[in-house]
């Protein structure tokens, strides 16, 4: 016969299921689904190369504030403008226990700037990104301005290593 478990113990295996039962394998908080695509010209249909695509996985904020990037990966196009990321377990425990929306993608390139175009799919079900020259003033703005400001999170700072010029060191 059992003897009795002590509440701390009950509580903490509790925690543990609950916790266990979030994070199944599958689709899911836990899993961040293969993503495949393109990065084309809107204009003309012709692919962008060495874009640098960013999946950005956002997370419930304090009510009425921003929702905080939880985490965000990065894929370069190849000369097709093609990108894939792959499956992978979630790599924070805070994607796990806090809820997660769907991610969002977007690409940054010197050309098109930093675009965040609404997400279509094209016929064999791949992520189709686009951006036009025609606005890539107002999207080059929108990338100067994120090589220029210091980085607020984690994921921006990354990017800005990526897609901005080197800044030139300080004179003393």
């Amino acid at each position: 016969m059992l003897g009795r478990v002590p509440r701390a113990k009950l509580r903490l295996l509790g925690a543990l299921a609950l916790g266990l039962a979030a994070c199944v394998p599958g689709p899911g908080a836990c899993r961040m689904p293969a993503v495949h695509g393109r990065v084309v010209d809107a204009d003309t249909g012709a692919p962008i190369v060495d874009a640098t695509v960013v999946e950005w996985w956002r997370g419930a904020g304090v009510a009425g504030g921003p929702q905080p990037t939880r985490h965000a990966r990065f894929a370069v196009t190849d000369a097709e403008g093609r990108f894939a990321f792959p499956a992978a377990v979630a790599p924070s425990a805070r994607m796990w226990a806090l809820r997660v929306y769907e991610p969002s993608h977007g690409f940054a390139h010197p050309d098109y700037g930093l675009v965040r175009p609404p997400e279509r799919r094209d016929a064999d079900g791949g992520l189709l990104l686009h951006g036009s020259r025609r606005d890539a003033p107002a999207r080059r703005g929108d990338l100067e301005v994120l090589c220029t400001t210091p980085p607020r999170e984690p994921w921006e700072r990354e990017l800005t290593q990526r897609v901005c010029p080197a800044r030139p060191a300080r004179q003393r």
